[in-house]
């Protein structure tokens, strides 16, 4: 196999390493031990979660929230490149807390919205009518 980058792990990250690297005009080949975005992506942890994520700053949270600016461009790139339009969720995630949680999310929920961003805390009542499954 000749190729100038071996990417181990083809889920949503080592896809998009993959592709900005062939972009690049490097060869690429990924390999992974399953099928592709079976593993950590196929659980759903390769979700950006900069905006959610409970740590309020830090250098973690800058990174996240960078990667996050690259979102759009990127889904934009593959679609042009593609020829066609990717089903992307453009109405965000749920997370859900116990009562006893919601304390401590009280900064980042004001770190984020000061940031820009929009992270909202949710009554049972609103999760229920976005979520009619949810009890």
């Amino acid at each position: 196999m000749n190729c100038d980058v071996l990417v181990i792990g083809c889920g949503v990250v080592g896809c998009a390493i993959a592709y900005e690297l062939s972009s690049a005009g490097l060869s690429v080949v990924g390999i992974d031990a399953k099928d592709p975005a079976s593993g950590a992506t196929g659980a759903s942890l390769g979700v950006l979660m900069g905006i959610c994520s409970r740590q309020p700053d830090g250098e973690v949270v800058q990174l996240r929230l960078k990667s996050l600016e690259q979102f759009d461009p990127l889904i934009a790139r593959l679609e042009a490149d593609l020829g066609r339009n990717l089903p992307v969720n453009r109405h965000g995630i749920l997370k859900l807390l116990r009562e006893e949680e919601v304390d401590a999310w009280q900064a980042t929920l004001a770190a984020r919205r000061q940031a820009g961003y929009r992270l909202e805390l949710l009554s049972p009542g609103e999760v229920g009518s976005l979520q009619p499954g949810l009890r």
